[in-house]
């Protein structure tokens, strides 16, 4: 009987220093997160015959609300800004198209571009609803999610560097080909610089998928670790592609307009232009 009652005295004792280190098993419903995700987000396409993609990091930063249904899942609806970039390269390109010069003779616009390089920037305003998982563990849980989010563009721009610039027009009624003057459009302009410009987008559509540990600091707290994929869905370009991405304008020929070259049909391979983004995500959440 005495060994009895020590067992029983020493078990509940255990079972009290136990209870007294186990964080709190009580369900807690909310949990409000704040987050940051990267670094490779881009807008991402084929660059077409001749032009080669190159990637730039990109990232996100957002808040986040969930509301548990049980011990295991939880949907989760944020709001997140998100910056996508990237960069299309080529080594020499160009064009050839009929046109009118600024007397109205009808002729051909030829163009060359040597290291012709854009870089373009877009910044997007998501709203995600995903559903998770959490598996079960006193410290240490396993997470899952997936949903899908729709993103708003804020700005997006684009700008270019190229080494060398070369114009002429043909006229096929005397079948002469002019290398100049340039006041009319045509010679070597060499290099030059196209500053920050407009980027028409359409809003995204994303397949969202994350995974990771989730772990639990105390009652109320907790930090996730994941790795994450963004999938845009739908092709962000804006409206028709630009006949050229060099324009010649007839009431002022020197002065090109110069279109993207995600968007222009002489550049771009008609490939989808989608959002693209995975990395490592670390979210930090306060429950209760």
């Amino acid at each position: 009987m005495k060994n009895t009652t020590v067992f029983i005295h020493s078990a509940i004792v255990v079972l009290t220093m136990a209870f007294a280190i186990m964080p709190c098993t009580a369900q807690n419903n909310n949990e409000l997160s704040v987050y940051i995700s990267g670094p490779f987000q881009s807008l991402r396409s084929d660059a077409g015959e001749g032009g080669e993609y190159q990637s730039r990091n990109g990232g996100s930063f957002g808040i986040g609300y969930g509301y548990a249904f049980n011990e295991n899942w939880s949907l989760l609806v944020n709001a997140e800004l998100q910056l996508y970039r990237s960069a299309w390269r080529y080594e020499r390109f160009g064009d050839a198209y009929e046109t009118t010069d600024m007397e109205g003779d009808d002729f051909e616009f030829r163009y060359t571009f040597s290291g012709y390089k854009e870089k373009q920037k877009a910044y997007f305003v998501e709203v995600p609803l995903m559903l998770q998982y959490t598996s079960r563990g006193m410290y240490t849980q396993f997470y899952a999610a997936a949903g899908v989010g729709v993103g708003f563009v804020v700005d997006a721009s684009y700008s270019s560097d190229y080494g060398h610039l070369s114009t002429s027009g043909y006229y096929p009624q005397w079948d002469a080909e002019l290398h100049a003057p340039e006041f009319m459009g045509f010679g070597d302009y060499g290099s030059g610089h196209i500053a920050s410009r407009d980027l028409e987008l359409k809003n995204s559509y994303t397949l969202k998928l994350e995974t990771g540990i989730r772990q639990i600091l105390n009652d109320s707290n907790a930090m996730y670790l994941g790795i994450y994929l963004n999938y845009g869905l739908n092709d962000l370009a804006e409206g028709e592609t630009a006949p050229s991405v060099l324009t010649y304008q007839p009431d002022n020929p020197s002065d090109f307009d110069i279109s993207s070259l995600t968007t222009s049909s002489n550049t771009s391979s008609g490939d989808k232009l989608r959002a693209i983004g995975f990395g490592l995500k670390l979210r930090y959440a306060f429950s209760w």
